[in-house]
Parts: C-alpha cells; sequence; structure tokens
C-alpha cells in the first residue's frame, strides 16, 4: 500500500458525504477556532487502497449550499489556483466543505509578518506574480460589486512551498459593512506591499 497520502485529490460528491457522516466530529468550536464561522480539521482516511487527507470545514451559517457553491465557483473561475480545489456536501442539517489540504507558512495580511512577507516576495518571482494577479482579479470584482473578503485571519496565505492561496470558504462575499472596509484596508496593504517590492527590484537593477 502507497504510505504517502494524497492532497490533491477531491472526492465526488456521494463519497464526501459518507465521509461527513462517518467521520467528522460534531463538537463545538476549539478555543482557536473563536470568532469564526466554522470549525476545521485535517481528516485522513483509505479508500480504495488510495490514502486521501482533506481539511475539513463544518459552516455554522445557515445559508443553502448553493450559495457557497456558487461563491466558490466564481473566486475559482477568477483566480485559478489560488483557490484551492474544494467539495461542498450537506449532511443532516450542517454544511461541509472539503478542501485540498495547504501547508500554511504565514498569513500574508498580519502586518507583524510584513518584513518576511517582503522578503519572500522578493525572492519568489511566481509568488510576485501570483499577488500582482490576484489583485488585479479583486479589482476585477469590485467592479462586479463583489468584495472578497479579506477579513480577520488566514484568508489569504502563503504556503510553504511559496505559494499564494485564499482559503476562506463560506461567504466569501460577505455584505457586512465592517467586513467590506476591513478587507478594502486589506487590499490596500497588498498594494503596497507589492510598491515596496518593486522600489526593492529598482535599487538592485
Amino acid at each position: 500500500m502507497n504510505n504517502n497520502w494524497e492532497t490533491n485529490y477531491i472526492p465526488r460528491k456521494d463519497e464526501l458525504e459518507n465521509v461527513a457522516s462517518d467521520m467528522y466530529p460534531t463538537g463545538h468550536r476549539k478555543a482557536m477556532q473563536n470568532w469564526t464561522n466554522c470549525v476545521w480539521e485535517m481528516i485522513n482516511y483509505i479508500k480504495n487502497w488510495r490514502n486521501i487527507r482533506l481539511f475539513a470545514k463544518k459552516s455554522f451559517l445557515k445559508w443553502d449550499i448553493e450559495v457557497y457553491e456558487n461563491e466558490y465557483k466564481m473566486i475559482k473561475s477568477k483566480l485559478k489556483n489560488i483557490v484551492p480545489s474544494q467539495g461542498f456536501v450537506s449532511s443532516g442539517n450542517e454544511i461541509f466543505v472539503f478542501c485540498a489540504p495547504i501547508s500554511i507558512k504565514i498569513d500574508a495580511l498580519i502586518p507583524e509578518n510584513r518584513e518576511y512577507l517582503l522578503e519572500t516576495i522578493y525572492m519568489n518571482p511566481k509568488l510576485y506574480k501570483q499577488l500582482k494577479f490576484f489583485l488585479r482579479k479583486y479589482e476585477e470584482m469590485m467592479s462586479e460589486e463583489k468584495v472578497l473578503d479579506l477579513y480577520w485571519t488566514e484568508n489569504l496565505v502563503i504556503s510553504d512551498d511559496n505559494k499564494l492561496y485564499y482559503i476562506d470558504s463560506f461567504l466569501v462575499f460577505n455584505d457586512s459593512k465592517v467586513v467590506r472596509e476591513w478587507s478594502l484596508n486589506n487590499l490596500e496593504y497588498l498594494k503596497s506591499v507589492i510598491e515596496e517590492v518593486e522600489e526593492l527590484k529598482k535599487e538592485d537593477e
């Protein structure tokens, strides 16, 4: 048997429904999950001799699953590989999403990480291009009256292999005034990071 865990495989919806009903906990938020709209954990299981690893989230928001699925389809079409592959299912009265797991190096939006973020972007041209692409697509969504949620922590992250990922899953377009204002402030923060990286590049020329 292969002892390596597959991390890019998202099973069919019927299989995910079985995973949700058979394996997912029914507990409450852990301390680190306070003030979030979901609980989460990593799930490993074996199916047809395949070792599968998924990042699982259970929503506390009582919206139709179609809302989440439609938002996911939109941001996936816009942001491409910046959004990990995901599958949404209902089980009982709960809604779950199962995602390709991301090993997070840093949260891109925490100011305390700025110097490390600058260095990481500067040293990784592909990450620089990803962030520029993200900013362009973000403004494109804004022109369609969609403000992508950049509120709170670990929505936009850098992985251990220096790739950019947007990992929020539930109500990623939030109409809350606080969420929108915070998100737009973080958008300006990211623009300032890119500008600083570009200044550093000019100094090296």
